[in-house]
């Protein structure tokens, strides 16, 4: 946007006495959390919340339409990447991203920026629940009129200004936005504490599918009560296949035994069979042991899932590690936390993520001393030759 001499005068003598202007100079300390050569993202010296972070141009400008385009389509690209930072570092799920554009608006500052603020249950930020206004139903009509006949004309106008390219026209690398149900039921087999949230309490499931965007996005094309029946439907399943061997060998004993019992004389006795017996009972300890190594593998199943949870989210790592007192607090107020631990042992978790990082730290060493040794190898052949 061109200004006029006196518009850019205007700027010039705000610029100068902005305080985030001399914090993106450096005159006035912050705590800084990202920067490149067009945008700056600083934590809020007042912080609604914990992690309440401040994004904004380092050029200034007042508000939102005095942007350029560039520096707009920037700072939309950065701040999906920086709410996500924030979250992680936060250990929130949610969090609110907002513009107050204009003094009218709650606008603070005459430099413009937004807010990302992480969002907890409970944590008493209510300013954006907003209450239904009374307003004139025939003023109403009328604006309605007005933006229906000039807001397609000021966008052809923006649009032939800033004529979008054609590999944004594109629409084949995008997501996904809808899934079928053979895919809704692929994912969430895949997903270790979803599927036993939908086995053993549907209800909260059900409850949780109406809040969450993701799962919202997932199901959007299904039938909800469907998908948990195949699924629970199929859980059975899989543990009756598991327990049908010890069931039939406990079939096969009582048969035996019955058996024996109606012998006539001249058959041998029930102590002749003894050995027979001790077989069988022998094969039922070996199905015994077998079905207890299954559960064991489920168990490192489960948590070998929970790896790769840890391995994208290094601060639940970390609490795991480190601070489980600070985890187990996070776990009973964040509900997706629940969700996610439910019914998981911490503390054996926290132990086979000892062991998997003792593992990969042994096999690094050996590594490294097999290419030294390498090394040396290399290095006295060379001087023999």
């Amino acid at each position: 946007m061109q200004f006029t001499p006196e518009q850019q005068q205007a700027l010039e003598a705000q610029k100068a006495n902005c305080p985030f202007c001399k914090i993106i100079k450096g005159e006035i300390p912050s705590k800084k959390i990202y920067e490149d050569d067009k945008i700056i993202a600083v934590l809020d010296i007042n912080p609604a919340f914990k992690g309440h972070t401040l994004v904004m141009p380092k050029e200034h400008y007042p508000i939102l339409p005095l942007l350029p385009q560039e520096t707009f389509q920037h700072l939309a690209v950065k701040i999906k990447e920086i709410s996500k930072a924030v979250k992680e570092g936060v250990l929130v799920f949610g969090d609110m991203i907002f513009v107050a554009n204009g003094v009218v608006a709650g606008q603070q500052s005459q430099h413009f920026l937004l807010h990302i603020i992480p969002r907890e249950k409970n944590d008493d930020i209510d300013v954006f629940e907003l209450k239904k206004g009374e307003i004139d139903a025939v003023k109403e009509e009328e604006l309605y009129k007005v933006l229906k006949n000039n807001l397609p004309l000021m966008l052809k106008t923006t649009y032939a200004k800033f004529p979008l390219q054609q590999q944004q026209q594109k629409t084949s690398s995008l997501p996904p936005t809808s899934y079928a149900k053979e895919e809704v039921l692929a994912i969430i087999d895949k997903n270790i504490p979803l599927k036993r949230l939908i086995v053993e309490n549907s209800e909260q499931f059900k409850a949780l599918a109406q809040t969450n965007p993701q799962l919202q996005m997932l199901l959007k094309n299904v039938v909800l009560d469907e998908i948990i029946a195949i699924i629970q439907k199929k859980e059975v399943k899989d543990v009756q296949k598991q327990s049908k061997p010890i069931i039939k060998e406990a079939e096969i004993v009582q048969e035996q035994q019955q058996s024996q019992f109606s012998q006539s004389p001249i058959q041998p006795s029930i102590i002749s069979q003894k050995p027979a017996q001790m077989d069988v009972f022998k094969e039922l300890e070996e199905n015994f042991k077998k079905k207890q190594l299954s559960e064991q593998e489920a168990e490192e199943k489960v948590y070998e899932d929970f790896m790769e949870v840890l391995a994208i989210n290094p601060k639940l790592k970390y609490l795991l590690l480190y601070d489980m007192p600070l985890l187990k607090e996070k776990i009973a107020k964040i509900a997706e936390l629940q969700d996610i631990f439910k019914d998981v042992d911490l503390a054996k978790l926290k132990e086979y993520v000892e062991k998997k990082e003792a593992e990969d730290n042994n096999q690094k060493n050996n590594e490294n001393n097999d290419t030294a040794t390498n090394d040396d190898e290399n290095n006295l052949i060379s001087r023999i030759g």
